[in-house]
């Protein structure tokens, strides 16, 4: 029985992870057994029984009936799974990395400036070719560069940046997801803003104290110094001996 289970959900997972790699729709509005065309999840893992014996032993008229594992509900939870497994490997892997922002301008057909705006994370290689520009370079403006560069990301107020960053763009992704389908439902997506906007101002009301303790104890791991935030801070383009 256990074996069948762990078979089953191999199977299905197996569907789930080809449908998030090709950003592909899992649902139609009728997935009766009588529907000729139940869409993708549904009619793959059909598929998938026909051409493999040992999948077909184990789900459809194979399973009990109350662990298919194909109700829309247990598909929203293997695809959550599957985000929050992804996001973790992601994170392990960045570990603590040094970050970096890359903004692209560029214009629409409407004549309209936009910038694109990435959050990226810069490897241990990356840096070490800037701290070997900035040490053997010929060029005096390279070595100039590559030294404000390593400056610039060892920086508070950048670090500071790029973690609000990351919290805002997580919490705007699904909306920027929902926002490029081209079937969009108004209704929800209106739902969907507010959720965002509240979650926003709840980063904003109480969430601040604690972004603030992860970028101080970032900086510390990194050995960045962290300025008093009762410090004056000199406005730009303006000595500090200045009154």
């Amino acid at each position: 029985m256990e074996i069948d289970y762990c078979s089953r959900l191999t199977a299905v997972l197996d569907v789930v992870r080809i449908l998030l790699l090709q950003g592909l729709a899992f649902r139609n509005h009728d997935e009766s057994s009588s529907s000729k065309n139940k869409v993708n999840f549904l009619e793959i893992l059909n598929w998938y029984a026909k051409r493999v014996e040992e999948v077909g032993n184990v789900i459809n008229k194979n399973a009990p009936g109350n662990n298919q594992l194909t109700s829309p509900m247990i598909q929203k939870q293997l695809v959550n799974t599957c985000a929050a497994k992804t996001t973790l490997a992601i994170i392990n892997e960045i570990g603590d990395s040094n970050f970096s922002l890359m903004v692209d301008e560029s214009w629409d057909k409407s004549i309209k400036e936009q910038m694109a705006v990435i959050l990226r994370f810069v490897n241990k290689q990356v840096l070490e070719v800037l701290q070997n520009v900035c040490q053997d370079g010929s060029v005096a403006d390279q070595k100039g560069l590559a030294s404000s560069l390593i400056s610039k990301m060892e920086n508070f107020e950048f670090v500071f940046v790029l973690h609000l960053m990351m919290k805002v763009l997580g919490i705007k992704n699904e909306l920027s997801n929902v926002l490029q389908q081209k079937d969009q439902n108004i209704v929800n997506t209106m739902a969907l803003v507010d959720t965002v906007k509240d979650r926003i101002q709840d980063l904003r009301d109480n969430r601040w104290d604690e972004l603030l303790e992860e970028v101080q104890s970032f900086c510390d791991r990194m050995y960045t110094p962290v300025p008093n935030i009762e410090d004056k801070i000199p406005v730009q383009g303006r000595s500090r001996h200045e009154g």
